[in-house]
């Protein structure tokens, strides 16, 4: 797999980058062998942040599955090598297909669920420095309804204090024409927001929970479920 991973046609990699994507998708003890492999995590993240589309695309898959599908020590793993960077990498691409941009964000939020249970993980301040608090707020304008309210739950969740600190700190004018300060009482409630994303109770292993991304046609293992049907 790290050979064709590293190979010089695309279309080895594209093939081989799915094949991470179903074994990210897979068993705990699948997904480990993925992440207990720096080579091969290495490159399954260096692909999917800068290659050519067709082949970033399922290497983005594998780094999503492994937030979704693994446990905690995965998701661990997989901050440390630089995959978190290339979540975020991506939200800022044009015309990307919102079924995607729902996994991805899915992804994000089981990442910031793990950093909110150590208090040694700072993993709001990574996606600040790659710029993607501005990422995810631009995609409050999404015109998909589901991108549009899993990104909204994302900034109310995990990424709103940054955002109030910086509004407590430019004055307003309020119904009287004074300046105040922090939130204007008289502003509309955004939309109503759904409770929570539909994770597994138990993040020690992925409970039955469906891979995110395509199968390819020419599978050779028997048929898969997957999260998105092609």
């Amino acid at each position: 797999l790290s050979w064709l991973l590293g190979n010089k046609k695309k279309a080895l990699r594209k093939e081989a980058s799915w094949l991470a994507s179903n074994i990210a998708g897979g068993s705990v003890k699948q997904i480990s062998m993925l992440v207990d492999t720096p080579r091969i995590l290495e490159q399954i993240i260096n692909i999917a942040k800068a290659d050519v589309w067709l082949v970033r695309k399922e290497a983005l898959f594998a780094v999503a599955n492994i937030c979704t599908c693994g446990n905690q020590k995965h998701i661990m793993a997989l901050v440390d090598a630089g995959g978190l960077e290339s979540l975020v990498g991506a939200l800022q691409l044009e015309s990307i297909d919102p079924t995607m941009l729902v996994g991805l964000l899915e992804a994000l939020n089981t990442v910031l669920k793990v950093g909110e249970s150590f208090a040694n993980l700072n993993y709001v301040g990574i996606i600040e420095e790659c710029n993607g608090v501005d990422f995810i707020e631009n995609l409050q304008t999404h015109p998909n309804d589901e991108v549009y309210r899993k990104a909204i739950y994302l900034i109310e969740t995990y990424l709103g204090a940054a955002e109030e600190a910086d509004e407590d700190l430019a004055p307003v004018t309020n119904d009287s024409g004074t300046f105040g300060f922090g939130f204007d009482q008289g502003l509309a409630s955004p939309k109503q927001l759904f409770a929570q994303f539909d994770e597994p109770e138990d993040s020690s292993s992925n409970n039955g929970a469906l891979p995110f991304g395509s199968v390819s046609t020419n599978a050779f293992f028997g048929s898969i479920k997957t999260f998105y049907p092609v």
